[in-house]
């Protein structure tokens, strides 16, 4: 049965969006025959190849025939296009098939480029490039690693937690580039005879078992999700005598298929980089190359970047890895977005692609006007480190088709094509991000923004979040909520519990188009179309489940939401209901004859605690609570019910402290008698 027209529209464009990167990978299958293909297939790569199907995929979106094929207008003659506006229906249709193509291009750049990324500016995949014919090329990519070697020598001396964790994420971190960048000095990092061959073997000998490996681990995939149908297994029981049976009827013997399938390498991987002790020229290769079997990197042990080389090499040029502990505001970065520095000279606009922990990918932009687009002619991804959250800015856009900027009348006819119309003037990051939330930003990122403002994280004692965020709901909510409260003070709270709900049914990923019943109109008339009982029970079954977890996200963030525009005390109730200690139960009433001193304590135990813990008391379960959401760590639970209220408070101030200590190398300042200062609180 033909679906719907828009459907088909939505599969003519998938078609045409992924034409170049199918194209792509069936040139590219073939290389992997042979060695000697494999080697140069690593070797172009190295130095940017695969960027030509990505500008390619971009180029799609001013490609009017192929659009025209997706149910988008190409032609704009007076007569039909003077009688539109904005508001009209066929332009609204072809803005929404726009949406649709500018999503499938950026999902595909970020997928491609993120993965492609491994053989330009991470390691071992950019040794390639030493490979190539063009001596300039070979010597550009080997200054490269030089320069990459020195900032990840230069990172390791470097004392800091921040900075040895990121070396130790970094692909530099290996036995193997190691050994390759002894073997380069002794070289004097020029492109030596026994630098190239050592490459050639990498890369004959790895890099061909590493395209096998990755072939066969998408068809084991493939036979794992086909597995699981009940049709696909039906469908391949019948298939596989039928196909036996025309095999035999018609006696096709003169193509084997086995035969087309490639054959692995027949080496050994672990003698691949055994080395003569000959020494070779005037080089003094005798203490590399005696009696050596190198380490070989294998697929599955494979790093892939995350902009640990790109910053090491930013921090070394700029020498002040101080800046290290500020690279965590990268994560603040909206996905998808336009994105520009305005610290730098020639501030240029960016479309992020990918976020770590440490950098943002960008692929450059191209601005026209009031319309901007992703630039056509890029020779290179981007890795944008962020060092200050108040010099980045976000510009706000929209996808249009090219009838709307022949409608709106400001678009050149040489520039139509799908592309974003700047719909106001350029944000800050964190407005822009308060203004829908947080949705795309982690709990460690935000607690570090409250400490870079100088504001009270929830359960601070002056804050008005609620202090256990287990017992009311989830931290990450509570700090989205105090953040837009702080940046936009001016939201009252029914647009603040839009917004947070908002960012709920985001993160958790229930769609939001359905109506009070918790089903989509237009999908129940399509499965009605079908007939099939089954598949309607099955999608009521889903919204039935989404409506009841949208009902209890709701429920949760109107509770945090009221709790933040009143300002009143808010009582924790007890998690569970089984009967508590005689301990707990006099600590409750106040029976306890040592019941003033540990509040006395308590305000000890709060003034001496480092500055990212936040620590409260459960009397109602007997416990003390650290969390330390800055640092990343699992919150702990220390009870004096069997040890002794004194105990269990220096316990908990030790274990704060020895995180903090671990974490962010700070000294200590615990008390060290704090047993003698309790008793004197006591007394």
């Amino acid at each position: 049965m033909m679906g719907s027209q828009t459907d088909n529209d939505i599969c003519r464009l998938v078609l045409l969006t992924t034409a170049p990167a199918t194209k792509s990978h069936h040139n590219d299958t073939t290389l992997v025959k042979s060695c000697e293909e494999c080697e140069d297939y690593y070797a172009k790569a190295a130095h940017g190849k695969w960027m030509a199907e990505l500008r390619d995929t971009i180029a799609v979106l001013s490609d009017l025939r192929g659009l025209a094929r997706a149910g988008m207008a190409d032609s704009f003659p007076q007569k039909k296009v003077g009688g539109l506006n904005l508001a009209s229906d066929s332009v609204v249709n072809d803005d929404s098939l726009a949406a649709i193509a500018w999503k499938l291009v950026v999902c595909l750049l970020r997928e491609r480029a993120s993965s492609m990324d491994w053989h330009t500016t991470s390691y071992p995949g950019s040794w390639a490039g030493m490979l190539s014919e063009t001596q300039s090329l070979a010597d550009a990519s080997l200054a490269k690693f030089k320069t990459d070697w020195q900032a990840y020598v230069r990172a390791r001396q470097i004392p800091t937690p921040v900075v040895q964790q990121m070396v130790g994420r970094s692909p530099l971190n290996s036995r193997v580039v190691e050994d390759m960048a002894r073997l380069a000095g002794h070289c004097d990092w020029t492109i030596h005879a026994d630098l190239k061959y050592r490459v050639r073997l990498i890369f004959k000998g790895w890099g061909h078992e590493k395209m096998f490996e990755d072939t066969n681990q998408k068809l084991r995939d493939y036979e794992e999700r086909d597995g699981a149908g009940k049709v696909v297994q039906n469908f391949k029981a019948y298939q596989t005598p039928q196909v036996h049976g025309l095999i035999a009827q018609n006696r096709r013997v003169e193509i084997d298929v086995t035969s087309t399938l490639p054959t692995p390498p027949r080496n050994d991987m672990a003698s691949i980089f055994h080395f003569s002790t000959k020494p070779v020229g005037n080089l003094p290769l005798e203490g590399i190359l005696a009696d050596r079997k190198w380490d070989s990197p294998t697929p599955q042990s494979e790093k892939r970047a995350y902009g640990e080389v790109a910053l090491f090499q930013k921090l070394h040029e700029l020498d002040n890895w101080q800046l290290a502990e500020e690279s965590w505001k990268a994560g603040v970065v909206p996905e998808f977005q336009f994105v520009a520095r305005k610290d730098v000279a020639n501030p240029a606009w960016l479309f992020s692609l990918l976020v770590t922990e440490t950098s943002v990918l960008c692929w450059p932009a191209l601005c026209r006007g009031k319309y901007i687009t992703l630039d056509p002619t890029a020779s290179h991804t981007i890795w944008l480190p962020v060092f200050s959250l108040e010099t980045m800015v976000v510009l706000p856009t929209e996808p249009i088709s090219p009838l709307h900027g022949v409608v709106e009348g400001s678009l050149l006819m040489d520039a139509l094509g799908v592309q974003c119309k700047i719909m106001g003037v350029e944000q800050a990051l964190l407005l822009w991000q308060a203004r829908r939330g947080f949705a795309s930003v982690s709990e460690a990122a935000m607690s570090k923004v409250y400490k870079e403002l100088g504001i009270s994280a929830p359960g601070c004692e002056s804050s008005d979040t609620p202090a256990d965020p287990e017992l009311l709901g989830d931290l990450e909510t509570a700090l989205a909520l105090g953040l837009t409260r702080h940046l936009c003070p001016d939201m009252d709270e029914t647009t603040c519990s839009m917004v947070m709900h908002m960012r709920k049914v985001v993160s958790v990923g229930i769609p939001d188009d359905i109506d009070d019943e918790g089903f989509d109109s237009e999908v129940l008339d399509d499965l009605a179309l079908k007939s099939d009982s089954k598949v309607i029970k099955n999608y009521m079954e889903t919204c039935v489940v989404n409506k009841q977890k949208r009902a209890g996200l709701t429920k949760t963030v109107d509770q945090l939401v009221k709790h933040s525009f009143v300002a009143r005390p808010f009582r924790l109730k007890p998690k569970s209901k089984s009967k508590s200690t005689p301990a707990v139960a006099a600590a409750a009433s106040g029976k306890d004859r040592n019941y003033a001193a540990n509040s006395s304590a308590d305000e000890l135990l709060r003034r001496h605690k480092p500055s990212s813990a936040i620590i409260t008391k459960d009397e109602a379960n007997g416990r003390y609570l650290v969390c330390q959401p800055s640092l990343g760590v699992p919150r702990r639970s220390i009870s004096w019910t069997q040890r002794g209220i004194a105990e269990a408070q220096e316990e908990t101030l030790s274990i704060a402290w020895h995180r903090h200590v671990l974490h962010t190398g700070e000294p200590s300042s615990m008390p060290a008698d704090f047993q003698a200062l309790l008793r004197l609180s006591r007394d």
